[in-house]
Order: C-alpha cells, then sequence, then structure tokens
C-alpha cells in the first residue's frame, strides 16, 4: 500500500475526489468551493486547496509536505521564479516525481 490506509488509497483513486495526493511534493490536500473549467487544460479545477495533516479516515499523521523545499531547489539549482506553463519545462523529471526527495532521505 503506497498511502496510509485502504480507505486513503480507494479516495485517492476514485475520479472526482476532493482528496488529492501529489507525489513531488508529498502533499495531500483537499480542493473544495467553486468548481470551473481550466480554459488551458481543460481540467477541473477549485477554488480553494486545504492541506491535510491527517488522514481523515485512520487518523494517522501525514508525512510532512515538502512544497516549500521543493520551491527553493527548483528556484535555487534551475534559476526558475515563476512556475508557469514554459519555466517548468525547464525542470528535470526527477523534480517533477518522488525521486528527488526520496534520494535525499525526506
Amino acid at each position: 500500500m503506497r498511502h496510509c490506509c485502504i480507505k486513503m488509497e480507494g479516495a485517492l483513486e476514485e475520479y472526482g475526489s476532493p482528496l488529492r495526493y501529489v507525489p513531488y511534493s508529498r502533499s495531500y490536500d483537499m480542493e473544495y468551493g467553486t468548481v470551473f473549467k481550466n480554459i488551458e487544460t481543460g481540467k477541473d479545477a477549485a477554488i480553494v486547496v486545504e492541506p491535510l495533516k491527517y488522514c481523515p479516515w485512520c487518523g494517522v499523521k501525514l508525512p510532512k509536505n515538502l512544497f516549500q523545499e521543493w520551491v527553493k531547489i527548483i528556484e535555487g539549482k534551475f534559476k526558475i521564479d515563476t512556475l508557469d506553463k514554459e519555466e517548468i519545462k525547464k525542470v528535470p523529471e526527477e523534480y517533477m516525481t518522488e525521486e528527488w526527495w526520496k534520494k535525499k532521505g525526506l
């Protein structure tokens, strides 16, 4: 099992679920609010994203969100100061997955 419990696994795999796991930042969050269609991507987007610190089913504390560390690396190592579509293409694949933080032992 990749996540803390079978219910979390199921919720993250379910289409339309408000729960989301972002591998490159090891973050769990819940999207809610008014849903609209992103014109650029064609995907649904939510107004509010709330980070989760504990699993809503089993209560286990979730791993530390590494988004801020990821941003520091992206800005420092790759000299990217905006995360727009063109700039993000410059980021090596390793930093768009779990690979970078697993290699660092985080």
